[in-house]
Parts: C-alpha cells; structure tokens; sequence
C-alpha cells in the first residue's frame, strides 16, 4: 500500500495515526474501565430488585458491552489511508529503510546532547575537555544501546500485530461485530470454522493492544506512553462513580 511513499513520509503519516490512536485508546480504556464494574461486577445489579427495572438495566449493560466490541474492532481495523488503526501504522513503518530510519532518529537524539555542565572554578581547560568528551561518549554508546532497542522493538510489534491480526479471537471478534453490530445477519461467509465470542474476550484483545500501541508510540515518536498508568487512572475514576451511585427502585 505505502511501497511508492518516501521514508519520511511514512514516518510522518505513521506519527499522525500513533497519536490519535493514543487518544483512541484512551476512550476505550475509559470505556472497559467502566464495563468492568457496571457488567462484571454486582455493584450496580444487586441493587436492582425489580424484574422490570432489571430488563432495562440489562439493555443499559448490552450497549455498553457491544460499544466497546465495536471500538476495538475498529482500532484493529484493516490498514487503509483514512483508517487510523494498528495495521495502519504497521504497514506504514514495516518496512526496513523505515525502520533504520527511526533507529537512526533515536541514536542522533542522544549522541547530540549537550555537554554542558557546571563546572568548578579549580578545573582547567583540559579537564573541562575531559569531561566533555566523556559525556559525549557515555551519549554515543547509550544512543546505539536505544537505537538497537528500536529495531528490536518495532520488529516485535509488528511480529506480534501480524500474528493477532490473523489469531482464533480477531476473527470471533470481527465475526461478531459483523453478525450482530454493524449488521444483522443470520449468518457470515466465514462463521462456520469460527468460535462464537464469550464475555471477557475483549479484555484479552486490550490487553494484547496495549503493549503493541506503546511499542509503535515509543519509537514512532520519539517519546514514551504508559497506557497501564492510564488504565490504573481509569480504573479509579469509573470506581469513584459506579461505587457511589444508589439506584431507589421501589419493589412493585
């Protein structure tokens, strides 16, 4: 798909999508956050008593539920141009010129740091000289350790995105969301060999993504992200609601 892009294009073109993956990734882990105690706990249920208060609450859970099925299709989405999604950035950076291209990018930003220090009023020049070349060596050498670190870690993500992609529960996820969310059908042209999505599925599908998305961010941008420090945070915050609302549904 990019074979005729330059290799700074691709690199531009993937930093745009990594950084509004980020923002989409985000939203969803807000969103399983907040599953994760309005379905997958009784927090909220036991204090639905009445049969026809707990119909509407389980319609309430389905949207939820079948929302966040949909947001992480759509983040595994097939790679298009318009399509900010994993693929898209793999097939983007995929590509070994790319690759040495960003290693190259995190060497340079090391061993171009500066070498300035304080310096003490008894040190001479040649000691300053010293010290300067020392630290422009310990830069250099950290800069080759991080850039070797790159291309190890872009490999693997783009290794283990293929072979997610490709996986038993991509394929029950996609055939789900298929059948029943963004159509209605009585059956797909591929359902026959594939297993029927079980509750809990899609957190093994975030968990997988998470680690891939750092990786691709880190050495895309130039930056690190912790998407689990962020979980944490939304892990809290869906708590702090879901923990302190009180449903008064009076029994019939």
């Amino acid at each position: 798909m990019y074979e005729t892009w330059a290799v700074q294009r691709r690199i531009d073109e993937a930093r745009l999508i990594t950084k509004s993956l980020i923002d989409h990734v985000h939203y969803l882990l807000d969103l399983h956050e907040n599953n994760a105690v309005a379905i997958y706990s009784d927090v909220l249920v036991k204090q639905i008593t009445r049969a026809d208060a707990g119909a509407a609450f389980r319609v309430f859970q389905s949207a939820m539920h079948q929302f966040e099925l949909v947001r992480l299709c759509a983040l595994w989405d097939s790679a298009q141009a318009d399509r900010e999604s994993i693929m898209t950035v793999v097939e983007l950076v995929d590509n070994d010129d790319v690759i040495l291209a960003l290693a190259e990018e995190t060497f340079a930003a090391y061993a171009n740091l500066s070498t300035a220090v304080y310096h003490q009023d008894h040190e001479t020049e040649e000691m300053r000289k010293l010290i300067a070349d020392a630290m422009s060596r310990s830069n250099a050498e950290f800069g080759d350790q991080q850039a070797w670190q790159a291309i190890d870690d872009l490999k693997n993500a783009i290794k283990a995105t293929r072979e997610f992609e490709s996986s038993a529960l991509m394929a029950s996820l996609r055939n789900h969301r298929d059948k029943y969310l963004a159509h209605s059908l009585r059956s797909t042209r591929r359902e026959k060999p594939i297993a029927p999505l079980q509750y809990g599925n899609e957190t093994a599908v975030l968990e997988t993504s998470l680690p891939i998305i750092e990786a691709l961010y880190c050495w895309v941008n130039g930056t690190s992200v912790s998407l689990t420090d962020s979980q944490e945070s939304d892990r809290k915050n869906a708590q702090a609601l879901w923990g302190a609302c009180r449903f008064d549904v009076d029994v019939a």
